[in-house]
């Protein structure tokens, strides 16, 4: 038994009866309500598409790379029941996502990352208590399959038995990489920017030390080295960098996530509640509900932010550090006082003491700064050449040297903004001169 779903992005996709059974969960409807991309529909009004989309398409990608005649090679194909799972892991492996997410644990670090082994067996439980017929055939060992390729650090995955079916979730080349870098230029860039469908040739599982895993197979039908196979490779790499560049870091997008963290950190300031406790509380409300949240806590600043937030009324850009301005350490200190849930007063106190040397209402002043790892975007993947095992990136020098320049471009994507309220243009200068002599100079 199987559904077709209508996809505007990648046209039909069928879903067997496991999969059916978890999209038709309240758990799982919930991922309507949690937009893929955040606030980037302040830029890109389109970009309303959201996780439940998004995860449809990963498990479809699977199906897709599951199904290629070369997908496999010489390594055996795995049994139907691992194939499942696998498939199912797609369908769910944003399941444990909460509105804002990437902004909120990842880039500005307001809360604190969870235990992801954790997340992932409460919400599967949930998905099993509000469907009878998926709690007699999810247990046992399929439940600890499901964890297991859901929750392993990508730095553990060559402890499991069966590598690829982790990578092929969410690694570089990944279903998830397939699915996002497709649907998400979809609503915003359009389609001046796409991978090609012969990406599907070039991405294999090969047996390296002695285990089956995911592979970026350069070759050709006569196993020498294809040129057409590795500029495949580069061109998802660049459009994962173009949409970094001009979607997810894109200045006025970043300018509403400063509303929603500094209205965040206001609550949590105000409140005395932990960011464990927050993290806890809002793990199953939507974008808008969590907005709304705090747009309607009067005791604090919080509603300010958020209100303007909702409104869409931006802050101004007033002083832009890219890395190439700081040195590494001056980075570092920016990043200690200025972002993650740690540094709540000092980042508070760095605003303060900004507009006050402005001038300026003390509220008037939000720094956002980027994670310096920048979500953790370096390439990182085995490459399958004419050798007989496949070798890490690092050690072919070849691709290695192709993908150093999308690597190195996505490093200098890290900025630190200060952002202002006060739109008048006399405060600018007062507002760039003071934000450059304090975020320069920290103790």
């Amino acid at each position: 038994m199987s559904v077709r779903i209508r996809d505007a992005v990648t046209g039909d996709i069928i879903l067997d009866e496991w999969e059916e059974l978890c999209v038709r969960t309240p758990t799982f409807q919930r991922l309507h309500r949690i937009k893929q991309l955040g606030n980037a529909f302040h830029v890109y009004p389109a970009a309303m598409h959201t996780r439940f989309e998004h995860s449809l398409g990963v498990c479809n990608q699977i199906k897709k790379l599951f199904a290629h005649p070369k997908f496999f090679g010489s390594v055996p194909k795995p049994n139907r029941e691992t194939k499942k799972l696998a498939q199912l892991a797609g369908l769910l492996h944003d399941i444990v996502h909460t509105p804002f997410k990437h902004t909120l644990d990842r880039d500005a670090g307001i809360l604190p990352k969870g235990n992801l082994r954790d997340e992932y067996l409460y919400r599967i439980e949930k998905i099993k208590s509000e469907q009878i017929r998926l709690k007699r055939v999810l247990k046992g060992e399929r439940v600890e399959t499901l964890l297991r390729i859901l929750s392993t650090k990508q730095e553990d995955t060559l402890t499991l038995d069966e590598p690829y079916l982790r990578q092929i979730i969410e690694d570089t080349l990944s279903a998830d990489l397939l699915d996002y870098s497709r649907r998400d230029a979809y609503f915003t860039i359009g389609t001046m920017r796409q991978w090609d469908e012969r990406i599907y040739d070039h991405i294999a599982v090969a047996s390296y030390r002695g285990k089956p895993c995911l592979v970026a197979k350069i070759t050709d039908e006569e196993g020498k080295i294809a040129e057409s196979a590795i500029t495949e490779l580069t061109n998802l790499l660049y459009v994962r960098y173009i949409l970094n560049e001009r979607v997810y870091f894109y200045p006025t997008k970043i300018a509403a996530d400063s509303l929603l963290v500094k209205s965040l950190r206001c609550y949590l300031l105000s409140t005395g509640m932990s960011p464990e406790r927050f993290k806890d509380i809002y793990k199953d409300m939507s974008d808008e509900e969590l907005v709304n949240c705090l747009a309607e806590n009067d005791a604090s600043d919080a509603s300010v932010y958020a209100t303007l937030l909702r409104d869409r009324r931006l802050p101004k850009l007033v002083q832009d550090f890219k890395s190439d301005d700081l040195t590494d350490e001056e980075k570092r200190e920016i990043a200690r006082y200025c972002r993650g849930h740690e540094c709540l007063d000092k980042w508070r106190e760095c605003e303060e003491r900004i507009a006050q040397k402005a001038g300026l209402n003390s509220r008037s002043i939000l720094i956002y700064c980027h994670d310096l790892d920048m979500q953790g975007k370096k390439p990182d993947f085995l490459v399958q050449d004419d050798q007989p095992e496949p070798r890490p990136l690092s050690s072919h020098p070849r691709m290695a040297s192709e993908t150093e320049s999308i690597r190195t471009k996505h490093e200098k994507l890290w900025h630190c903004y200060v952002f202002s309220l006060d739109m008048r243009r006399d405060c600018e200068e007062k507002v760039k001169e003071a934000a450059i002599e304090i975020l320069t100079h920290l103790e």
